[in-house]
């Protein structure tokens, strides 16, 4: 048996995604720099969307570890920043805060249908997906674009609450429905800037 008889994946797994799935099989020396972006860099072009202006990122794809690390930032982040809005002792309901997480599914859903897979233009298959790399690209984006959102209206219910901010004004249900529209307004433009 010579190595051309030999399959060098299990069937059905296509030989470009077991190349790119370690980051360094089939030759591969690691991220190639002329297209790698830093961590750091990442959630700079996605905080740059968030006050809508383009990120920079020019058709890359971040590496899983990326979105790992970025989506464990973000949810860590958005986990704490509720409490500001609590006077007193507080008790974190895991529970309740896994229940909003429901909708980043059908979310990631939409993107996948959203996000075209396409050939190469000569023809030949890419190295990776397409589509992988463009949901990836909108997830990391998107995770750090939320954030200004998310910390600017947990401040200010926060502040409201603790009495930082005084005023008859802030007493009125009108105001805390402006603000729930206006902030998931932006969040919401961000989504699909």
């Amino acid at each position: 048996m010579n190595d051309s008889q030999i399959q060098p994946t299990l069937p059905g797994i296509p030989e470009p995604l077991v190349s790119g799935a370690g980051g360094f099989a089939g030759g591969d020396h690691g991220p190639d720099q002329a297209t790698f972006l830093p961590t750091f860099r990442w959630v700079v072009e996605g905080l740059r969307a968030a006050f809508f202006l383009f990120p920079r990122v020019a058709g890359r794809a971040p590496a899983s570890w990326q979105v790992l690390i970025i989506a464990l930032v973000v949810f860590a982040v958005e986990a704490a920043a509720p409490r500001v809005e609590i006077a007193g002792p507080a008790r974190f309901d895991v529970q309740a805060w896994l229940s909003g997480w429901w909708t980043l599914a059908v979310f990631i859903g939409l993107a996948w249908w959203a996000f075209p897979a396409q050939a190469s233009q000569d023809g030949s298959t890419t190295r990776t997906s397409p589509r992988l790399a463009g949901v990836a690209t909108w997830f990391v984006l998107w995770l750090a674009a939320s954030l200004p959102n998310t910390l600017v209206y947990e401040g200010l219910m926060g502040a409201i609450v603790h009495g930082w901010v005084k005023g008859k004004v802030f007493s009125a249900p009108w105001l805390y429905w402006a603000f729930y529209l206006a902030f998931t307004a932006w969040s919401l433009g961000v989504s699909f800037f």
